[in-house]
């Protein structure tokens, strides 16, 4: 079941009502005070975390690594807008997937995402590929599922030639708006 909590909650508020042992998906939205994840230590049966809208304050990773998160989907994080700000998920043992709406800031995909990390399934959306388009996707080489939801950008004849040099991609989804059709 999908715990959802929307609003400015401190983190001692957080911890209050996220028992470990409980929960398994999380989604914290909107929530403009928090300074950390520091709050989600302890939850030990976590595997989904969908943040969106947290402000410029959380600028750090490193609670999500003790985590068995599987699937994390980050949104809306400003703080995150910096080279490497992904690299500290290369010491998570579980993620399988990536679904990211903030800014990679790096020359390329591959530089922005964690290092050494195999997710089988990558989603961007929003202004994920402001920087990096689709630069250096090619180089990975586990992700199976590629998802290209609403973006800011239109994908580009460079961009599909990434897409093509994926070796185990396997199912592509594209929504409309990165390439431009329209619907009647």
């Amino acid at each position: 079941m999908l715990e959802l909590i929307v609003g400015d909650l401190d983190p001692a508020a957080l911890r209050a009502v996220l028992l470990p042992g409980r929960v398994r998906a999380l989604a914290v939205r909107d929530n403009l005070i928090l300074r950390s994840l520091d709050f989600l230590r302890g939850l030990d049966r976590l595997t989904h975390l969908d943040i969106d809208g947290t402000g410029a304050l959380v600028d750090d990773l490193t609670p999500l690594t003790e985590l068995p998160l599987t699937w994390p989907a980050l949104n809306s994080l400003p703080g995150l807008e910096s080279p490497r700000a992904l690299h500290v998920l290369s010491a998570s043992p579980t993620l399988g997937a990536l679904d990211l709406g903030i800014p990679l800031c790096a020359d390329s995909v591959d530089e922005a995402l964690p290092t050494g990390l195999p997710p089988e399934y990558l989603r961007f959306t929003r202004s994920a590929l402001k920087h990096t388009a689709l630069r250096g996707l090619g180089q990975l080489r586990s992700v199976k599922t590629l998802s290209l939801a609403k973006l800011l950008e239109r994908l580009t004849a460079d961009d599909f030639g990434e897409i093509v040099r994926m070796p185990a991609l396997e199912n592509l989804r594209v929504n409309r708006n990165a390439v431009g059709w329209l619907v009647l």
